[in-house]
């Protein structure tokens, strides 16, 4: 049986991503509060959306140069992030209806991102 070789860079891009895309939400979150009435505050708000379409392209295209194999392992990757995402919110929503915790959303692209890593190393485990 072969060695499955997943190259580290697509996760080293997505972390870099979501590292600049934290980043770019905390500049724009201290930018508004210390210039309330600028008019530059929504185009402030808006910017860490370039960063998100941005980190979608360049995952999109880091895919398009795989193998069948790594692509599965990725598209598995994506599939477990997402049902891992999608229960942690549904237990925080409910958390949140019943005002248990406070309402905060800055967790929950890390979080993706965790489950993604996750996810990459259940299916590489996998397919061994």
């Amino acid at each position: 049986m072969s060695a499955i070789v997943v190259r580290p860079s697509l996760l080293f891009r997505v972390l870099g991503a979501s590292a600049l895309l934290l980043a770019g939400v905390v500049a724009a979150i201290l930018f508004v509060e210390k210039h309330p009435a600028s008019p530059w505050r929504y185009p402030a708000l808006i910017a860490p959306m370039a960063i998100i379409f941005i980190s979608v392209v360049v995952t999109w295209l880091s895919m398009q140069g795989m193998d069948e194999l790594a692509r599965r392992i990725h598209f598995e990757a994506m599939a477990i992030a997402f049902l891992g995402s999608f229960t942690v919110i549904s237990i925080y929503s409910f958390l949140l209806y019943t005002r248990i915790v406070p309402m905060t959303l800055s967790m929950f692209a890390p979080m993706m991102v965790v489950w993604w890593v996750i996810g990459v190393g259940v299916s590489i485990w996998r397919y061994r």
